[in-house]
């Protein structure tokens, strides 16, 4: 995945030690692992916060959606009127008890 991921990025060898020699230079032998595990605590806090934002939006929809019961409700109401049967100011059992009759 490197290979293919830095000629994407248009790097070749001669590059890529130029880069590497560079980030030698300017941090230090030493600092390079401390460097590289602060990239990956990064790298882990920024797919924490991913996941805690996806997780929040998930939330906040469910909470604007109508309840299950209001759409059953509906969608019961409109199959019994193109049934032809009356459903205004009627419970929905007893509309469900005439569409179950229609049916058979």
């Amino acid at each position: 995945m490197l290979p293919t991921t830095l000629a994407l990025l248009g790097l070749g060898g001669e590059e890529i030690a130029l880069v590497l020699v560079i980030i030698v230079v300017f941090f230090g032998a030493a600092k390079i692992p401390e460097l590289a595990r602060a990239m990956g605590r990064a790298k882990g806090e920024y797919q924490k916060g991913m996941k805690e934002g996806e997780q929040m939006a998930r939330e906040a929809a469910l909470k604007d959606a109508p309840p299950m019961e209001a759409v059953e409700d509906q969608k019961v109401r409109k199959a019994a009127r193109e049934m032809g049967i009356p459903v205004e100011g009627r419970p929905l059992t007893d509309i469900k008890a005439d569409m179950r009759a229609r049916m058979g």
